[in-house]
């Protein structure tokens, strides 16, 4: 009796066991019961070297619960594709490692295998691309510092060249001289005929000549070209909140041509003919630079006098200056019956007793609130602080405009560099130099220009006849010997 009590207890406890099995896989996951059987199919279609397939599979894996390691698969069986001919690329594997570095950005063996990649076929675009992103989340290989020291002074360089580069501020103006075959009219407007020597008439031409006018911005990327056949020269180059604006006059003003950044475009800004507020005969101002602080400073080319002008055309000088400049942080350098000024928007004077004041970029004073003065009396040029209004200890034979961390400035003949506050961080050396800009600054030895870092290595090599600034992307033109200006970048910056 008791064996039979046992035995029934054990079939009890069995069938309890049988059900609580039953329940438990009833109740799995069906996310995870799917994750295994794509894992099942991947392994299996990976063992008969179907990489597509087993790719097809874990990628079903990867969307129900991802991981780094899936993903890492996920990339061999791509390069393990392109070596048995199932894929002509790379590209799959490229992806999926991009991925993974932007996920899990601490992976090493992704960082080394794109950027060994891209190093392989000269795509230094993206070799920078992987570099940046290892440094910024501080991983370091042989392999990334490797590349990084081979990149770092590598530029690329367009092909457009242009015969000069004026500087409007940030805004610049390009010009090349070009020439095309046109008809030839009567006086009437009638195309001339002349007999071609196979008893038909065909269209007389003639070389036209005309400069095409380019406007760029200050990160190297050009803003629109207009071929000036029958046009005036630029009337104005406006810089106000970010936005760039450009303005031809064609038969005096009767017709405007206007290129524009953004979509708003000022009202009442054309230089010369009776336009809008600026009432000219025949181009009778012409534009001294770019629109700064509200103004923009308009010369009279019959009397050589300048004056300032609001957005709305309207003049708010009460007397013609002999010389103005172009506003900058707030300020400007005017001429008056002999003499000469540094003075805010609201017409008070900052400075005054000035013999010199170091005037570039299109005359603008400077782009920060430190400037180099030569006070009368002085054989020197000081630097003053405009926003206090106080003069510093720091004096030199010439300078540059301070953009950056550092200016430039010359003593006893050779150019270094010098900090707002007066300190000389880099001792004069070099025949000229042009002030840092964006992390960089240009130096001249041997008769060449290059550019050198805040740590003085000369990252580009002096080769070229001149140069302009670097632009927070790391491009800056350029004139070389053989094909003029043209636009440089880095590839790799910071």
């Amino acid at each position: 009796m008791k064996r039979k009590g046992m035995l029934y207890a054990l079939a009890i406890i069995a069938l309890d066991v049988i059900a609580v099995v039953s329940v438990i896989k009833a109740n799995i996951d069906p996310t995870e019961k799917e994750y295994k059987l794509a894992i099942e199919q991947g392994k299996k279609y990976e063992s008969q070297e179907l990489c597509d397939k087993a790719i097809d599979e874990y990628y079903k894996a990867c969307k129900l619960i991802d991981s780094e390691d899936l993903r890492i698969k996920i990339a061999d069986l791509y390069e393990k594709g392109y070596e048995n001919g199932e894929y002509s690329t790379l590209n799959g594997r490229n992806n999926v490692l991009a991925s993974v570095i932007r996920d899990y950005p601490k992976n090493a063996d992704c960082y080394d295998t794109l950027i060994s990649y891209y190093d392989g076929i000269a795509d230094y675009s993206n070799c920078a691309v992987y570099i940046k992103q290892a440094k910024e989340n501080e991983v370091s290989t042989k392999t990334i510092e490797d590349c990084y020291e081979k990149i770092r002074r590598m530029y690329s360089t367009t092909n457009v060249p242009y015969d000069s580069i004026e500087s409007f501020g940030t805004c610049m103006q390009a010009k090349r001289h070009m020439s095309m075959e046109v008809e030839e009219r009567d006086s009437k407007g009638n195309v001339i005929y002349e007999d071609n020597g196979f008893g038909d008439k065909s269209p007389k031409t003639k070389t036209k000549e005309y400069t095409e006018f380019t406007y760029l911005y200050d990160n190297g990327t050009i803003s629109d070209t207009i071929s000036a056949i029958d046009m005036s020269p630029l009337a104005s180059v406006v810089t106000e909140d970010g936005g760039y604006y450009v303005y031809f006059c064609k038969n005096y003003g009767n017709d405007l041509i206007t290129m524009d950044k953004s979509d708003e475009v000022y009202s009442g800004m054309v230089v010369g003919g009776s336009r809008n507020g600026y009432v000219g005969e025949k181009n009778e101002y012409e534009s001294c630079g770019p629109f700064s602080s509200g103004f923009i400073v308009l010369k009279n080319t019959k009397t050589g006098k300048y004056e300032l002008f609001d957005k709305t055309g309207k003049s708010v000088t009460s007397e013609p200056y002999d010389f103005l400049g172009c506003f900058s942080n707030d300020l400007i350098y005017a001429e008056k019956g002999g003499k000469k000024i540094i003075m805010d928007n609201n017409a008070e004077t900052v400075f005054d007793n000035i013999d010199d004041v170091i005037l570039k970029h299109g005359e603008r004073c400077s782009i920060s609130d430190r400037m180099f003065v030569k006070f009368s009396g002085d054989s020197k040029y000081t630097l003053v602080n405009s926003k206090e209004r106080t003069k510093m200890d720091f004096q030199c034979d010439d300078a540059d405009l301070f953009l950056d961390s550092a200016a430039a400035f010359k003593k006893d003949g050779k150019w270094g560099f010098v900090r707002n506050d007066g300190l000389v961080v880099i001792d004069p050396e070099y025949e000229e130099a042009r002030s840092f800009s964006n992390g960089f600054a240009a130096v001249k030895k041997n008769g060449k220009w290059g550019f050198i870092n805040k740590s003085q290595e000369m990252i580009i090599e002096p080769i070229f006849e001149d140069v302009m600034y670097f632009s927070s992307n790391g491009s800056v033109y350029v004139r070389t010997a053989e094909d003029g200006w043209v636009n440089i970048k880095l590839f790799y910056v910071g």
